[in-house]
């Protein structure tokens, strides 16, 4: 059931301010179909990343079929994908930003900065990944192939993986005294997310 999803089952608040409570209610019983359907018929997804993705592919589904983009109109679908990954950033960006401004918390991060991107960009959690420079002042890598994007391709709901990189770059935006630039991305057709994180005592 959506509604016990951890990471999405937030999305149904956009789709009441979009759509209205019937046509909402409506929308979210066939992204709940669709998602037990996805969930059956790509195990392999289901079992490694399926809470996070899978939900995502249906919201993706449902809207593509329902609200399908015509012209250069607005692009319902992606406004609302986008707009949900934002605002899910946000509120990850809040604990995070608490987090690090905790006297001597961000210091201990950056300083352990290269082992935590070794191990969330690395084989291990299903990326490929170039690791550029990791220095006192600068932390980069390119994240050339990404196990949430795959996943989606997967899913033919490619397009959806905007919405966690929206995500991604808001709340990674948000740490104290690190600063985090992104300029590309893979699922924007890119050949590599160039992920740059630079240590800043000016950045609050």
């Amino acid at each position: 059931m959506l509604k016990k999803n951890k990471y999405h089952k937030g999305f149904y608040k956009e789709l009441l301010k979009e759509f209205g409570k019937d046509e909402a209610d409506w929308l979210w019983q066939e992204m709940d179909a669709v998602n037990d359907q996805l969930k059956a018929s790509h195990p392999e997804i289901e079992k490694k990343r399926g809470e996070m993705v899978i939900p995502l592919a249906a919201f993706y589904k449902v809207l593509r079929k329902n609200c399908p983009k015509i012209g250069s109109e607005d692009d319902v679908t992606m406004r609302l994908l986008i707009a949900y990954g934002t605002k899910y950033g946000e509120r990850i960006g809040k604990i995070l930003h608490g987090i690090t401004s905790v006297p001597g918390m961000s210091d201990l991060i950056w300083k352990k900065m290269p082992a935590i991107m070794h191990k969330m960009g690395g084989e291990e959690a299903g990326y490929k990944s170039e690791f550029l420079t990791e220095t006192r002042e600068l932390c980069a890598m390119n994240v050339l192939s990404c196990p949430l994007h795959d996943a989606l391709k997967a899913l033919d709901a490619e397009e959806a993986c905007l919405a966690i990189c929206a995500m991604d770059k808001v709340y990674m935006n948000c740490l104290h005294h690190i600063r985090y630039t992104r300029t590309m991305s893979v699922a924007e057709g890119n050949p590599y997310c160039d992920y740059r994180l630079e240590y800043d005592r000016t950045k609050r």
